[in-house]
């Protein structure tokens, strides 16, 4: 377990390195403003003053007020954020996963993403609002006689500015095969949105049978400025003494694309004199 302790210890520091060094990038007082889409590709952020069937008065987010035809909005939708320098900047979508884990926030209605993780995998979920976030993935390894396939709905069940509590599973197979197998969870995300950790336990499962062995998850997300956080994946087996699976890297976020750069390793290898094995992880994440 020390090296899970080492990991989490360090994880705490880069939480506080990251409120110390980023005190007004990281300013979360939370403001929710309308989005609207218009029939040109154009988007809007602010508040709807007045609407009438001739005409929707808008005030945006730095202040401007805008008379809009009611026609042109293609389609509306709330966004949370914050305002950062007299700007608003939206809440990372993201949230709702690290690097592949979930966490416990919900996909707000209506909202979703797909990512090509590694180059080899595609996934996505969609919020279904009420606290259902459903997600699923594929695996597109060129030549491979069989492909993974996976599903993944998760339910939020509180869901507040600093705590959320969320279960759910992930059930995978490969194409042409009959047999199933996957994960039980459940995950609390604690801090703002901005600075969030989330803890979790698994219990694996398979041909009928829930195996008792705990896997436990150990994440976290700290904004270092207005389109760059810190990201950390962590898991162990508190029953063995084989040590933890660590990660961390770094989540550069655009309006409405995500990159995830990291570098995945084992405890184990610590204090080895052959140097340390680290797998890169690529994420891009496309939100809409």
């Amino acid at each position: 377990m020390k090296p899970l302790l080492l990991s989490i210890a360090l994880m705490a520091g880069l939480f506080v390195a990251g409120s110390v060094h980023a005190q007004d990038a990281t300013d979360d007082s939370r403001v929710t403003f309308t989005e609207l889409v218009l029939d040109d590709g154009s988007r809007l952020i602010g508040v709807i003053l007045s609407e009438s069937a001739e005409a929707v008065l808008f005030r945006t987010a730095s202040g401007a007020e805008i008379t809009l035809d009611p026609a042109s909005i293609r389609r509306r939708r709330t966004v949370e954020g914050r305002m950062v320098r007299g700007s608003f900047e939206p809440f990372d979508p993201s949230l709702t996963r690290t690097l592949f884990a979930p966490t416990a926030r919900s996909l707000p209605k209506e909202t979703g993403y797909v990512v090509l993780h590694e180059v080899l995998f595609l996934s996505g979920a969609w919020g279904f609002g009420g606290g259902v976030t459903l997600s699923g993935g594929l695996s597109l390894i060129p030549g491979a006689p069989e492909q993974l396939i996976w599903f993944a709905p998760k339910v939020t069940v509180l869901e507040r500015d600093q705590v959320s509590v969320a279960g759910g599973l992930l059930a995978g197979t490969l194409t042409g095969s009959a047999d199933a197998g996957g994960i039980l969870y459940g995950v609390t995300s604690f801090g703002s949105r901005v600075r969030t950790g989330t803890i979790g336990v698994g219990f694996l499962f398979g041909e009928g049978e829930v195996d008792d062995t705990p896997i436990v998850l150990f994440s976290g997300q700290w904004a270092l400025g207005d389109r760059l956080s810190l990201i950390s994946e962590n898991y162990a087996v508190p029953s063995e003494s084989s040590g933890a699976l660590i990660s961390l890297g770094v989540r550069i976020r655009g309006s409405r694309m995500t990159m995830d750069l990291a570098g995945i390793t084992h405890s184990s290898i610590f204090g080895r004199g052959d140097g340390m094995a680290v797998i890169p992880w690529l994420g891009v994440t496309r939100n809409f």
